[in-house]
């Protein structure tokens, strides 16, 4: 049976930002934006690796493909340091 969709569960984006990113071919892109819809559009690197599964070259270059759109400044959230 499929899980039925509660309100603040639902991502949405607007039909400007999906044009975009239609147009551009960019499915690295598209899935980036939707992760950084869900996480309030802060970009934490470390998080978003581990959630999409992707080494440091694939993220940036996701991560370039929205600043190309307009759909992202690029900046990063500060990460505390590894524990020593």
């Amino acid at each position: 049976m499929a899980k039925l969709l509660l309100p603040g569960e639902i991502i949405a984006m607007d039909r400007q930002a999906a044009d975009r990113l239609v147009a551009a071919g960019s499915g690295d892109g598209a899935l980036l934006y939707l992760w950084l819809l869900s996480q309030g559009g802060v970009l934490t690197p470390s998080a978003a690796r581990k959630a999409l599964k992707w080494d440091d070259v694939r993220l940036g270059e996701a991560v370039a493909a929205l600043k190309s759109l307009g759909l992202s400044d690029g900046a990063a959230a500060e990460e505390a340091p590894p524990p020593p």
